[in-house]
């Protein structure tokens, strides 16, 4: 019996059929986040500021406050370095 033959056959059909769907439906989800950014572009928004903030929505506070420190420890040590030139 080959693969694609009797009841497997038709399990492995509907199978592939699903996630071809599922691929489907994945393109047309990207091409509208896609379309999202380019319309909040046209208002002047910032792509990079709406995926930060969509990304810290699914973390809890800690994560967040524990991601902000360490993005301001080398901005802290920038300033004061340029504070030392002025």
């Amino acid at each position: 019996m080959t693969p694609f033959e009797g009841i497997s056959g038709k399990q492995s059909s509907q199978e592939i059929d699903k996630i071809k769907a599922l691929k489907k439906e994945k393109q047309e989800t990207f091409d509208t986040i896609k379309e999202a950014y380019a319309e909040a572009k046209g208002f002047d928004f910032n792509k990079a500021i709406i995926k930060k903030n969509i990304k810290n929505l699914g973390m809890d506070k800690e994560k967040i406050a524990e991601h902000e420190e360490l993005i301001s420890l080398p901005m802290n040590t920038l300033n004061k370095t340029n504070e030392t030139y002025v």
